[in-house]
């Protein structure tokens, strides 16, 4: 992945996420798929919400414990669910991150 590319997406992400629901809230993230976008994702979107907690899935068990360890350097409550309906059971912003 090139990380100009990463970058561009989140922000542009993180961009419009602002015209679906208002900026400032505190909210409850869920993304599926934990790969390396998924990251850039959330930072992005950390800069524009106060992210309550990030509700996240991804079929390998792997990625999400990567992503998780990632994710708590910035001091966010991180959740790993088992499936990706319940990401989207807790979320008011849902990012997917998958190929």
């Amino acid at each position: 992945m090139a990380l100009l590319t990463a970058i561009r997406t989140a922000c542009m992400s993180a961009w419009t996420a602002q015209y679906c629901l208002a900026p400032g809230k505190a909210i409850n993230v869920g993304v599926i798929g934990l790969g390396a976008q998924a990251i850039f994702q959330v930072i992005a979107l950390y800069s524009v919400y106060k992210i309550d907690c990030i509700y996240a899935y991804d079929i390998n068990p792997q990625a999400a414990k990567r992503f998780e360890q990632h994710i708590k350097v910035y001091g966010l409550l991180c959740c790993i669910v088992d499936d990706a309906r319940s990401v989207c059971n807790e979320a008011q912003l849902l990012v997917t991150a998958t190929n």
